[in-house]
């Protein structure tokens, strides 16, 4: 009878640590979550004050989105490999389901940034290039990129018109 409690007491600890471990591996995916959904709110933001071309905006994001990228790298790194949780359960295997989606949503938001970043950089570069010699007659460099002088032309107009 003593050796049978002493087997169940033994049982009951490590269900205690294995539920532990399942709460910690729970914990980092709900912290891992909450930093990533506000890196996505940082990004909405962001392509928001790009779009409304507010410098001060898009370097406060860039600031907060720096920032939150290193917490979530210094998240990982405590928390080991920050793949895969093969202990996770239930709540833990939701929220994994909800981080996958969410990473999904920051992939895209940040391919949009992108593209919407080589645009503005485009544009910049005209703009910089016609401030520097206003006397000049303004083409874009055609034999570099393949374009003839019409094409180059007919994108001149259009980004004038945008």
């Amino acid at each position: 009878m003593g050796a049978q409690r002493n087997g169940s007491s033994r049982n009951s600890r490590i269900d205690r640590s294995s539920l532990t471990e399942r709460s910690s591996d729970a914990d980092v995916l709900g912290s891992q979550l909450a930093l990533m959904s506000r890196l996505e709110a940082s990004l909405k933001t962001g392509l928001r004050a790009l779009l409304a071309l507010d410098l001060a905006g898009i370097e406060r994001c860039t600031r907060e989105q720096n920032s939150l990228g290193k917490e979530l790298a210094a998240l990982l790194e405590d928390a080991g490999s920050g793949e895969g949780h093969p202990g996770c359960a239930g709540n833990a295997s939701e929220i994994g389901h909800e981080l996958g989606r969410t990473q999904n949503r920051i992939r895209d938001a940040i391919r949009l940034q992108s593209a919407l970043l080589k645009r503005a950089e485009a544009k910049l570069r005209v703009l910089a290039n016609m401030l520097a010699d206003p006397s000049a007659a303004y083409t874009l460099p055609s034999a570099s990129r393949g374009r003839t002088p019409e094409s180059c032309e007919r994108i001149f107009r259009h980004s004038r018109n945008t």
